[in-house]
């Protein structure tokens, strides 16, 4: 993952029984983000849940690599 402040490495959790994904960053500072996960036919929707702020995110699947 690229940020602001260079690469973030992280690992990452699925949630077995909820559609929820967590996100461990390595390194100081940095805290873990829950996000609750949606599918659709080709799109994959995330919301950040651990925030006040109404934070989501929307991956669009391609089927051709753009040139």
């Amino acid at each position: 993952m690229h940020s602001a402040n260079g690469r973030i490495q992280s690992v990452y959790n699925a949630n077995g029984h909820k559609p929820k994904v967590e996100l461990i960053p390595y390194g100081e500072n940095l805290e873990r983000e829950f996000w609750q996960i949606d599918f659709d036919e080709n799109t994959i929707f995330l919301k950040l849940l651990n925030t006040y702020s109404l934070v989501t995110r929307e991956f669009v699947r391609i089927y051709d690599f753009p040139q």
